[in-house]
């Protein structure tokens, strides 16, 4: 009777670790902008990512998002 040979190999699992930055550490900016919907004024943060800038932000007075195309510098 002949036995044959099996041979196994192990890999290291894949894995990779992404690091999501708290947004409150980013480095930024301020910006004023105007609210597309009540045309109030106000002050925003242009948060530094490592390959971009992120232009988000909520209106203080009715709540409206604004995002990066709607984002409209008033200085």
């Amino acid at each position: 009777m002949s036995m044959k040979k099996t041979s196994f190999t192990t890999q290291k699992p894949l894995l990779e670790t992404y690091v999501v930055p708290d947004p409150e550490q980013l480095p930024f900016d301020n910006d004023q902008i105007k609210c597309p919907k009540c045309k109030k004024l106000q002050e925003a943060k242009i948060l530094h990512g490592r390959a971009e800038y992120y232009k988000v932000h909520q209106c203080t007075n009715c709540g409206y998002i604004i995002r990066e195309g709607e984002w409209r510098s008033t200085r």
